[in-house]
């Protein structure tokens, strides 16, 4: 008699029995029973999720040794930077042509050249007041770093005094904002300014005609603007809220340079720290100039 035909159902659901034993005596060691359903449903699930990890390590492999979405933006990204220095270079150096040419103007002839001042206020036609902006403290510009170090780290640097310096002349200096001195000269603490405490908002002035050789943020002195006056005089204006005047403006005396401000990390409470430099040497702001 022909044996009956077994359903899926019915191959699933038998049972098999391992017999493991020893070679030499055939003494039972182990005995595995299942059914094939059982080894139906490991294998499926060792080979899905075999499956599932073997893709998930290709991708991080392929991901890191080579991605193009991600080679493409990070092009893109340095280019774009790139093209950001450099529009910042070029500013750089046509505001340090700028200042070079004013400078030998200025020694030469003693005022500035048509040409420049002509240059500036096309530049400042559509924004006549510079707004505080938000500054990198990780970052310092190169020029701030020149000044610096030019003149405020020379600590061994001398103060002049006017009577020796016979060429220095000025007809008439004014006070850059009224106000009270709260701190005077005094090289040997280097505190080469005075201090002028005044109101909220009390606009700076320039204190005689010149050109305005550096307008920019700084560490530790905030909104800082200088300006070279004739006869190699050059006064800076610092802990500014407000810059009002840009490198290479010309400006007159009493005209208003700045606003009033508490910026940077060498101030406690709002001031103006102004200082006057000739040749290179800082002179005390009250010998030229009645507060």
């Amino acid at each position: 008699m022909a044996s009956k035909k077994k359903t899926i159902y019915e191959w699933l659901s038998t049972r098999v029995a391992v017999n493991i034993r020893n070679e030499e005596n055939y003494a039972l060691k182990r005995n595995i029973r299942f059914s094939y359903a059982q080894v139906l449903v490991v294998g499926t699930t060792f080979f899905v999720l075999f499956s599932a990890f073997s893709l998930w390590m290709g991708t991080k492999v392929v991901g890191f040794w080579y991605n193009p979405r991600e080679d493409y933006f990070n092009t893109k990204r340095k280019v774009i930077m790139l093209a950001m220095s450099l529009d910042s270079l070029k500013e750089q150096i046509r505001e340090k042509d700028i200042f070079i040419k004013n400078i030998k103007s200025i020694i030469e002839t003693g005022e500035t050249s048509k040409e420049l001042e002509v240059e500036t206020q096309v530049k400042n036609a559509d924004s006549n007041v510079i707004q505080s902006q938000v500054v990198d403290l990780d970052y310092l510009p190169e020029v701030d770093s020149i000044l610096r170090n030019e003149f405020e780290s020379e600590q061994s640097m001398g103060a002049q005094k006017l009577s020796n310096n016979v060429d220095l002349y000025e007809p008439v200096l004014f006070p850059p904002i009224d106000g009270i001195v709260t701190e005077n000269y005094d090289i040997r603490k280097s505190h080469y300014g005075i201090d002028i405490v005044a109101k909220i908002d009390e606009p700076v002035r320039s204190i005689s005609d010149g050109v305005v050789i550096f307008s920019s943020w700084t560490f530790d002195t905030g909104y800082v603007i200088g300006i070279q006056h004739s006869n190699n005089l050059v006064s800076f204006y610092k802990h500014n809220s407000v810059l009002q005047k840009s490198i290479g403006n010309k400006v007159f005396a009493g005209d208003i340079i700045a606003t009033i401000g508490n910026t940077g990390e060498l101030t406690t409470g709002p001031h103006l720290h102004f200082e006057l430099w000739f040749k290179g040497k800082p002179i005390n702001p009250k010998e030229l100039i009645i507060f």
